[in-house]
């Protein structure tokens, strides 16, 4: 999360990157960093897999954080990059490593954790990068969190800049490009866009908003089933305070049970979820009451969102908020 030498001083919260590394490490939010390296380093010990751009993101967060970092990829070109860029970053390989003395082994989310050879040498929890960043967040700070086998990116992309323009600082990233650990570490909401495989080491995800799109048949090879691709899928509205689930999400919209929003490529579902829960769509822009036309043109162009050019590009021209209370929208 742009963790560069002043930038610690200025959040020092940052530095509470290590509470999810070891649980019994507690580090203030006030302490500072010079001070990290009067604490046992045996408390923080890290093993970082693959060295492309979430592996260097993850290595440079835990650096200045204080952590000890033991890092390797099974390209020896990526390794000579790292070390020009992380020269306190400790380049051994995994076999040489005292497992016992390793707290966490972060891993690029390209590697299979099933048939990797570094998951079975590991003894120690086993996290990707985006459960890293949750950890380091301060309940101030809100997560939209999106998903979905089609269209995350230009959802992705399309909510952070209607929050951007709304205000808000916005931090945008995750499997977009922008590895998360890179974000500015002082956003008031970050929106982020994760694949199957960033959420696979994860058992829950604590988000404020969760977006799940769409789920149809990908991956397969890498998740083995289409059950365990739903399954890895789900995880992300399974733990959310509010979730936007696809109406014909493979069983997933009718399964979750709490607070949740339907989208569909059939207006009537979501036409009959307005009149039963008394949600009317708003424009974004502009304080004045929707209209039948209003309706009629978010019936038209955001409930259809599948992958035709034509209705995506009506899709990201037609943005509408979804309110049960006119008040709260001023």
């Amino acid at each position: 999360m742009g963790y560069q030498g002043k930038d610690l001083k200025e959040y020092g919260i940052k530095i509470e990157i290590v509470r999810g590394i070891c649980e019994d490490f507690w580090v203030h939010q006030d302490t500072p960093p010079e001070l990290l390296a009067q604490r046992d380093p045996g408390h923080l010990n890290v093993a970082v897999f693959g060295l492309g751009k979430t592996g260097l993101s993850v290595i440079n967060a835990l650096i200045n954080s204080g952590a000890k970092v033991y890092a390797w990829d099974d390209d020896n070109e990526k390794i000579l990059k790292a070390k020009r860029m992380h020269e306190k970053c400790n380049f051994v390989h995994p076999k040489q490593y005292n497992w016992h003395k390793i707290n966490s082994l972060i891993i690029s989310p390209g590697l299979d954790p099933q048939l990797h050879w570094i998951t079975k040498l590991a003894k120690c929890k086993i996290k990707s990068d985006i459960e890293l960043f949750l950890e380091t967040l301060t309940t101030k700070q809100k997560v939209v969190g999106i998903t979905g086998t089609n269209g995350k990116s230009t959802t992705t992309s399309l909510i952070g800049h209607i929050l951007k323009v709304a205000g808000k600082k916005v931090g945008i990233g995750g499997n977009l490009g922008n590895p998360v650990l890179n974000l500015n570490a002082d956003e008031e909401i970050y929106v982020v866009e994760l694949s199957s495989f960033q959420l696979e080491l994860i058992d829950e995800m604590n988000v404020d908003i969760a977006i799940l799109l769409n789920i149809t048949p990908d991956h397969i090879d890498r998740h083995r089933s289409m059950e365990n691709y739903i399954r890895i899928k789900s995880k992300l509205i399974n733990g959310s305070k509010t979730a936007v689930i696809g109406h014909n999400t493979a069983g997933v919209f009718n399964s979750f049970t709490g607070n949740k929003v339907p989208i569909s490529e059939n207006s009537n579902e979501v036409l009959c979820n307005f009149l039963s829960n008394n949600i009317r769509p708003l424009p974004i822009y502009g304080k004045r009451r929707s209209t039948r036309e209003d309706r009629r043109m978010y019936l038209r162009n955001v409930a259809r969102f599948d992958n035709k050019i034509v209705q995506k590009l009506s899709f990201e021209r037609s943005l509408f908020i979804q309110v049960k209370n006119e008040n709260c929208f001023t």
